[in-house]
């Protein structure tokens, strides 16, 4: 239960960190 969570949460702080790497450089 909790593994697909966290798969979730791991894609969207990755994708998150690229957007906003994206935007500070």
């Amino acid at each position: 239960i909790s593994s697909r969570n966290l798969d979730r949460v791991r894609k969207l702080k990755s994708a998150m960190t690229r957007l906003t790497g994206r935007v500070q450089k």
